[in-house]
């Protein structure tokens, strides 16, 4: 056969099933190629591989693999609703949860069912830092592994940090703020004629 000469990587546009080449990589150094121009905190993306030969023919591209996007909000008192959507590229019996105060102490929470993308957190810590990992039963070998693990794939790193604050100042009965978690109107009512500073920012 020809000599590989190169890893084309394609991820998916704003259209669906339509796919941009994003980069390319020799064939002869490390197979890991990190995506600056995605935003995981935003949102999944879709990704497809090919690769091109030493005569610079290239080949048909792979099915998809997608990332976990997580999303977290409040729900009933102190608990927290875990929304994530399906990863795609390899079957799998389990979601890993982790949580952990800082996002470099995360552990392993608990597994659940790979048909099922909701959990609530009756029990968080203070802070708290969640994330949604899939692990590959077939494994996977890349020339050097990430330190996850080459056969991990692991959601946006989640810190509801914006509603707890929030939350915190409703608990001062001089300032309320509705609704929370706010979309595109956001009330603030203060209870006094004090002064106050407001910085209001999003992820």
């Amino acid at each position: 056969g020809v000599p590989l000469d190169s890893f084309l990587i394609f991820r998916e546009t704003s259209q669906a099933g339509v796919y941009d080449q994003i980069g390319a990589q020799l064939g002869t150094v490390f197979s890991t190629f990190i995506d600056t121009g995605s935003y995981p905190a935003v949102q999944a993306n879709r990704y497809k591989l090919g690769f091109r030969d030493s005569c610079g023919i290239a080949s048909d591209i792979s099915a998809n693999h997608k990332t976990i996007h997580l999303t977290v909000n409040q729900g009933v008192g102190n608990t927290w609703n875990l929304i994530w959507d399906a990863y795609e590229g390899f079957t799998f019996a389990s979601y890993l949860i982790y949580r952990g105060t800082a996002p470099d102490s995360m552990t392993l929470l608990t597994t659940i069912a790979s048909t099922l993308y909701t959990y609530t957190d009756l029990t968080p810590t203070t802070p708290v830092y969640y994330a949604i990992a899939v692990v590959n039963p077939s494994g996977c070998n890349p020339s050097a592994r990430m330190e996850s693990g080459g056969d991990t794939s692991m959601s946006n790193i989640f810190n509801p940090v914006f509603t707890t604050g929030i939350n915190e100042m409703n608990e001062l009965n001089n300032v309320t703020v509705y609704p929370n978690p706010a979309t595109s109107v956001l009330n603030i009512k203060f209870n006094s004629n004090k002064n106050y500073e407001i910085i209001i920012g999003n992820v």
